[in-house]
């Protein structure tokens, strides 16, 4: 694992949600999952990164996650 992996934990949750969103574009769900789990452990106050998880869960018909998602986006957890 690179060293940086942890230096500057906002951007680089940015950089895993953006690389997530074209993931999911491409139908990649379980490698924009991966993106998206990794940004929510950077930065687990930013909500854009489970507004994008939701919607994987969503389409991979997991409702229950995609709620749960959605409530922390919202700061219900």
């Amino acid at each position: 694992m690179p060293e940086d992996l942890y230096d500057e934990p906002e951007r680089r949750a940015a950089a895993k949600n953006l690389e997530a969103r074209k993931l999911i574009s491409r139908g990649k769900l379980r490698d924009a999952l991966d993106a998206l789990n990794l940004a929510i452990q950077l930065a687990p106050s930013n909500p854009e990164a489970f507004l994008s998880r939701a919607e994987v869960f969503e389409r991979m018909g997991m409702p229950a996650q995609a709620e749960q998602d959605l409530e922390r986006r919202e700061g219900g957890q």
